[in-house]
């Protein structure tokens, strides 16, 4: 019996399952939009939510800052949020779908928290919670015929 015993185990250890958690992670929040298994998604939602309601948190306590003391109490607050960002996804590169660098100067250091506290987090500022979903596909995962789901941010550019 599997009394109190929180979350999937994804059939895997517990250093691949946190590996595996950063980088699905990661790939939802640069293309906006992944394929996966039910599972997998089920068990990661929180986790990006959570996130994400760090980047937009960040956000709004620099937009309400009006003074000198509270725009500097906003920046240790937001530096606060990116340092456990890091922390829970790591620091990678944007890559595009090939694997190879984005092409343009500007973007081609640009991380994933970068992008999250720049992007993501203001383009969900108006929104109080649900910033992932999960939509089945009708086809199963040939080989080991495991449901697949699209799972994608809500307002997703994709």
């Amino acid at each position: 019996m599997r009394h109190r015993k929180r979350g999937r185990s994804l059939g895997r250890e517990t250093d691949h399952r946190k590996a595996l958690k950063a980088n699905l992670i990661n790939q939802l929040l640069t293309h906006e939009r992944i394929i996966t298994t039910e599972a997998k998604a089920k068990e990661l939602r929180p986790h990006a939510e959570k996130i994400i309601t760090m980047a937009r948190k960040a956000n709004a306590a620099i937009e309400a800052a009006s003074t000198d003391e509270e725009v500097k109490a906003a920046y240790q607050k937001q530096l606060h949020f990116i340092r456990l960002a890091i922390t829970r996804i790591g620091k990678k590169k944007l890559y595009d779908r090939d694997g190879d660098p984005v092409a343009t100067a500007n973007d081609r250091h640009r991380t994933v928290i970068q992008k999250l506290f720049e992007d993501i987090g203001p383009r969900m500022a108006e929104r109080p919670g649900g910033y992932t979903r999960i939509l089945k596909l009708p086809n199963r995962r040939l080989g080991d015929n495991a449901p697949q789901v699209v799972w994608e941010l809500v307002d997703a550019n994709v």
